[in-house]
């Protein structure tokens, strides 16, 4: 993908996060998570040359021939290491930045949106307007326990939020196991999973 290419899939994908995103305030209330941040103007040079580095490296160390194209999935996980590296967020209250940070997800939310919109862009878009308009969603997140009251019992996607701040804080980052993660959601958690992606 070339830099103008990036900036219009970046550019689509983390609007859309952002106009539509929500988080809950320590009051328990549902608010859009514009209240509290936005996004970085032109940050999509930066985090081209973040999402490059990592795909280079990724190819070199787990694949032969560094030539090879990585798959959708991969390059998903690749996409939301850059972004889960990066600092794509303003935060509007800065004296609680590392609060907001630790506590709301923010960034490595917006880093697993724009990873699967790169994963449902590679399907035909009538079959998944199709999906959509019968009230279908595209990405099901089940829960990672089946005790609905335990305590401390997080559901998948804040599961994998969680995994994204600290793979960040301790620099350990895993591209294949988080391309099986998309996988995973792609075949068992999500319509994509009947559908013939693009050629």
């Amino acid at each position: 993908m070339k830099l103008d290419k990036f900036e219009e899939f970046w550019t689509k994908w983390s609007s859309e996060w952002y106009e539509n995103a929500k988080y809950h305030n320590d009051a328990g209330i549902e608010c859009p998570v514009r209240e509290i941040c936005e996004i970085k103007e032109g940050y999509h040079k930066e985090l081209f040359d973040r999402y490059e580095k990592i795909k280079a490296v990724t190819k070199k160390a787990y694949f032969s021939d560094d030539t090879k194209r990585l798959n959708r999935y991969k390059r998903a996980a690749v996409l939301a290491y850059a972004i889960n590296g990066a600092s794509p967020l303003l935060y509007k209250c800065l004296a609680n930045r590392e609060y907001i940070i630790d506590h709301f997800f923010l960034k490595q939310r917006l880093a697993i949106h724009v990873a699967l919109g790169s994963i449902m862009q590679e399907y035909p878009y009538e079959l998944v307007r199709e999906h959509l308009s019968r009230g279908e969603i595209i990405f099901s997140f089940p829960q990672l326990t089946t005790a609905e009251e335990s305590v401390g019992a997080d559901t998948f996607e804040l599961g994998m939020y969680k995994d994204l701040f600290f793979a960040d804080l301790y620099h350990n980052y895993n591209v294949l196991t988080l391309a099986n993660v998309f996988w995973l959601l792609t075949e068992k958690a999500s319509f994509l999973g009947k559908i013939d992606p693009l050629p």
